[in-house]
């Protein structure tokens, strides 16, 4: 049987996921969001400022953190449920349960690949 993994492990493969995730994905999305505020590629405060302070922008911005909320509430109330479940009980179909709840997870990068093709 393999030993735990320890602290210093865990740190390791911590780091090398943040120096994968850096790049991977907040690169994008900062430069996304400069061509959105800047499509010129001139940054200045003037802008800048102007979108913060747009109320649309605010409205939206409060609605996204509100959704984002109410998605991670809601999620925890049935996933962990679900995932003591399917860790403690088994019944009859419990692999297509499974492969079902790992659905969501498997296809949003497949639709990104598909838009992107």
């Amino acid at each position: 049987m393999n030993p735990p993994p320890t602290v210093k492990s865990f740190w390791r493969w911590g780091i090398a996921a943040l120096v994968l995730v850096i790049p991977l994905l907040v690169s994008p999305m900062v430069l996304l969001t400069l061509t959105a505020i800047a499509p010129e590629h001139v940054l200045d405060a003037g802008t800048f400022l102007g979108v913060i302070r747009d109320p649309a922008n605010l409205e939206l911005a409060r609605f996204t953190l509100v959704q984002a909320e109410a998605s991670t509430v809601l999620a925890l109330m049935i996933g962990l449920p679900a995932a003591h479940v399917l860790a403690h009980v088994h019944f009859p179909g419990r692999r297509l349960v499974r492969a079902l709840l790992m659905l969501p997870i498997v296809l949003p990068p497949l639709v990104v690949a598909l838009g992107f093709r």
